[in-house]
């Protein structure tokens, strides 16, 4: 995984921790968007790098089973976070729980991989369709 996909991890990370400072009213409004551009554009940078990478980890024989995977995980995951973060707002207040799921996002940068490495070399080279080999 390389420096820049990281650094994409990072900046997909810190937009959500703006939603606290929203005001009522049309200044509000354009925090709102502008948060959210900047969110949903770092995030479509960085996902289908860092799911491209994580493909070429596995074994080919093996990716139906592991997109299968994602995908359930992906949607249980979300499903929980939204009732706990749901829960937490009723607890506290809509704007604590917001704050607390922004400091709790700034931390998931520290998840991914430390290893900065590229796939095997066989894998990357360029195939010689006139040589026959495949």
């Amino acid at each position: 995984m390389s420096r820049r996909c990281c650094a994409h991890s990072a900046l997909r990370v810190c937009w959500s921790l703006g939603l606290v400072f929203i005001q009522p009213g049309w200044v509000g409004l354009i925090t709102v968007v502008l948060i959210e551009l900047g969110l949903i554009t770092c995030a479509s940078i960085y996902n289908p790098v860092f799911a491209a990478y994580r493909l070429n980890a596995i074994d080919p024989t093996r990716r139906a089973r592991v997109l299968s995977a994602w995908s359930i995980g992906t949607s249980l995951s979300i499903a929980a976070i939204t009732v706990l973060g749901g829960v937490l707002a009723e607890l506290t207040t809509a704007r604590t729980a917001i704050g607390l799921a922004g400091v709790l996002l700034l931390a998931t940068p520290l998840l991914l991989p430390r290893r900065f490495s590229t796939p095997p070399a066989a894998e990357n080279e360029p195939v010689d369709l006139a040589k026959g080999s495949v």
